[in-house]
């Protein structure tokens, strides 16, 4: 048969889905870096210079007016 090797495949797929492990879905495989996910300290300081850079903006734009 041509499609059970995809078949086998696609339910080995929906059970890992089913039930994603407790530390998230991503595993990173240590090659890249930039395929790093951010860790949480990380991921504020670049939620706050966005919020830094989106009021800096919003300045700029009230005195341009």
């Amino acid at each position: 048969m041509s499609g059970s090797k995809m078949t086998t495949k696609r339910k080995a797929i929906l059970v890992a889905v089913k039930e994603p492990p407790p530390n998230g879905d991503y595993v990173w495989d240590g090659k890249d870096e930039v395929d790093r996910p951010l860790s949480r300290e990380e991921m504020q300081k670049g939620i706050e210079a966005y919020r830094k850079k989106q009021v800096a903006r919003s300045a700029a734009l009230a005195r341009n007016r």
